[in-house]
Order: C-alpha cells, then sequence, then structure tokens
C-alpha cells in the first residue's frame, strides 16, 4: 500500500531535516548547490547555466551577501518541494 501524499510529505520532511542538519551548511555557494542537485549527473550542459536558467526560469531563492550568490538551505528545499509534480 502506497503512502498518501500527506504522509508522504512528512516522512519527506523528517528526512530532509536530517539532511539539512548533517549534510550541508544552512547557506549554500553555487558548488555545493550543484551537488546537491546533482546537476553534473544529469546534463551536459555548464552546471553554472542550468543554475542561472533555474534563477531566471523557476525563481529560485538565493541571496547576496558582499556581492556572492548564496542559496539559504531551509529555502531550496521548499523550493524543490514546491516545484515536485505529485502524481
Amino acid at each position: 500500500m502506497e503512502p498518501k501524499e500527506d504522509e508522504t510529505i512528512v516522512s519527506n520532511n523528517q528526512f530532509l531535516q536530517n539532511f539539512r542538519t548533517n549534510s550541508y551548511p544552512p547557506l549554500l555557494t553555487e558548488e555545493e548547490l550543484i551537488q546537491l542537485l546533482r546537476i553534473s549527473e544529469i546534463t551536459d550542459s555548464s552546471p553554472h547555466n542550468v543554475i542561472l536558467n533555474l534563477i531566471r526560469v523557476r525563481d529560485l531563492p538565493r541571496i547576496h551577501i558582499s556581492k556572492k550568490l548564496l542559496f539559504p538551505l531551509n529555502a531550496v528545499f521548499e523550493w524543490i518541494n514546491k516545484e515536485t509534480i505529485w502524481n
């Protein structure tokens, strides 16, 4: 029996909470985000260009600190959850 969507989201949230606290800092660099999203594994395009496209087209959350582009980990996970198609 497959879990209901609400149960899946709860279990995903529990997984993500553990993942957040153990693997990555609260603010990701572009390289850390590329690793997290496994961009190099799924495309032949330049990972930097993929990130720029996600910012422009999919509104990937980011902040600038001292002219450096950073990605808040919690916001990235929320963005992933929002962009996920639950069919």
